[in-house]
């Protein structure tokens, strides 16, 4: 991750020399290799990035690299709060997919939507196409993507106020992340837990989820999510009474996210400086 920090620039750059210079193959697949450096929030980016390699693999009538590059230029859109746009990119990829009977990418691109659906406030909607790929996973036999899908099943019940079943499926797909040695879906499902016995008003274990999902962030280069779950870690504090340790946390999320130049920083000085009054 250190070295894709140094190398970003030039290495978004020669995405789009490709593209200018007819190397479209060139292109989409230099493009891939950057998937999971982008995806720690560097939203604008990939973006930018997808939208130039998509482009590529229309030219090239490459099928199988328009479905994977549509699904993270949806990805990107979605967070960039473009659902519009993305939604349609995922219509036309999902419908590719069928036509090449391919049942894996058919799952990756219902857990893109499903977390469309959840940026968008609409978790029950995203429950149900979180089970559309837990189905299709489970069908090919893909043990990540299935422990990935039924976080994801957790998370929104979660956020929709079903805490009980939300740990349920949390505690399910953290125990085949641990099988599949899936570091990156532990933290996040560790996050998930901490959210949801949070809700149940379990504090010290949702502090102690809180703190393992940060240390595998962390050695994951994921500023990103570090930044999510250390805004979580603030709230359980506040909530608890604890404001010394909430202030000190809320500050540390926010350093954070002005180093990522993310738009969250100004709501989270808002809820600082509305704490101090």
């Amino acid at each position: 991750m250190a070295w894709f920090h140094t190398e970003s620039a030039v290495l978004t750059a020669a995405v789009g020399l490709a593209a200018e210079h007819g190397y479209d193959r060139h292109c989409w697949q230099l493009a891939w290799t950057l998937r999971d450096y982008l995806d720690r929030g560097r939203r604008h980016e990939q973006a930018a990035v997808f939208g130039v390699a998509i482009e590529a693999a229309r030219r090239l009538g490459d099928v199988r690299a328009q479905v994977k590059t549509g699904r993270l230029l949806a990805e990107a859109l979605s967070c960039l709060d473009r659902g519009d746009e993305a939604a349609a990119i995922l219509d036309r990829t999902q419908a590719l997919c069928r036509e090449r009977g391919d049942l894996l990418e058919q799952g990756h691109t219902w857990y893109v939507h499903a977390r469309l659906l959840h940026r968008q406030g609409r978790f029950a909607e995203a429950v149900g196409s979180d089970l559309r790929a837990l189905d299709l996973y489970h069908r090919v036999g893909h043990q990540v993507g299935k422990a990935n899908a039924l976080n994801a099943i957790g998370w929104n019940h979660t956020l929709a106020g079903d805490h009980a079943q939300a740990i349920g499926y949390c505690e399910e797909a953290l125990a085949l992340m641990r099988t599949t040695g899936d570091r990156h879906g532990q933290a996040a499902t560790l996050d998930s837990l901490g959210h949801a016995l949070r809700g149940l008003g379990r504090h010290d274990e949702a502090v102690a989820h809180f703190h393992a999902s940060l240390d595998l962030y962390r050695d994951l280069g994921n500023r990103h999510e570090e930044a999510s779950t250390v805004l979580k870690l603030a709230d359980a504090h506040a909530e608890h009474g604890d404001r010394a340790a909430a202030r000190r946390t809320w500050e540390r999320g926010l350093a954070i996210l002005d180093e990522l130049h993310h738009p969250d920083a100004q709501a989270v000085r808002a809820k600082l400086a509305a704490f101090d009054g």
